[in-house]
């Protein structure tokens, strides 16, 4: 079943997931979008990225002509927002590493931990969780606002991979709501299986789902942090020819604001 501007070869999801998507190939077909996505993209953040998206391709024609509203300190709303998704990217990326570096650190020593070790390791990994899950829900928002395709594309790529994930997060107490975002259970996280086999399968290893969600957040910060930069015609590239962090002029901008 396809849906306007949803089915078909060329269609905006099959960029981040058709054979030369974000996850690499695939066997499935991307010919058409299922009915459980369909409900999702009615529900949540997929309709607002996806209103951003076309709203994005509608202006594109009108950009030279329109004028971007800009500040007293002459920073543009644009700018704003792409500063705002960098950083939110950036520090979904550091609560992804402090987590995976915590179930890596624990994992050696759990199952031969006293009690009273284990409630305190559990204590410093749900802290660990609940940040990533704050962090995670701040990249949802400030992504939804976007006019940048890429942050669009892997805004819902994150959604997707968690989407497909949600069996296993749904164990540890993590779980999806409507609008895509995540919420933790203090009790049902201590309380479950904390073999920490299903924290290690998440959490950590170049296949794991928390490493293709730093892999999105990583396009999306470059993404807006270039967006940023473009703005203002600044270069890229050093006087040498090395291309050179944007982290600088990141930081030029928000001390403006």
């Amino acid at each position: 079943m396809s849906f306007f501007g949803i089915g078909g070869n060329s269609d905006f999801f099959n960029q981040g997931y058709g054979s030369s998507g974000i996850f690499g190939s695939s066997s499935t077909s991307n010919s058409s979008f299922s009915l459980g996505d369909w409900s999702m993209i009615k529900g949540g953040s997929y309709k607002k990225l996806l209103k951003a998206y076309y709203k994005t391709e509608k202006d594109n024609s009108e950009t030279d002509e329109t004028s971007e509203t800009t500040d007293k300190k002459g920073v543009s709303s644009a700018s704003k927002q792409n500063m705002t998704v960098a950083g939110d990217a950036g520090n979904l990326t550091s609560k992804a590493d402090k987590l995976s570096e915590l179930v890596k650190k624990y994992s050696a020593e759990f199952e031969d931990a006293s009690d009273e070790r284990k409630t305190a390791m559990k204590d410093d990994l749900y802290k660990a969780a609940s940040e990533y899950v704050k962090a995670y829900n701040s990249v949802i928002d400030s992504a939804s606002e976007s006019d940048n395709n890429s942050v669009l594309r892997n805004a819902l790529s994150i959604t997707k991979n968690t989407k497909a994930n949600k069996k296993m997060l749904d164990k540890m107490g993590i779980s999806i709501d409507s609008n895509n975002k995540l919420s933790i259970d203090e009790k049902k996280f201590k309380e479950s299986d904390m073999t920490m086999s299903n924290l290690k399968t998440m959490f950590t290893g170049q296949s794991s789902y928390v490493s293709h969600i730093k892999r999105s957040t990583s396009i999306i910060n470059n993404a807006a942090a270039a967006a940023v930069v473009n703005e203002k015609r600044a270069s890229s590239y050093t006087h040498t020819g090395a291309y050179s962090s944007m982290i600088g002029s990141i930081s030029y901008y928000n001390n403006k604001i």
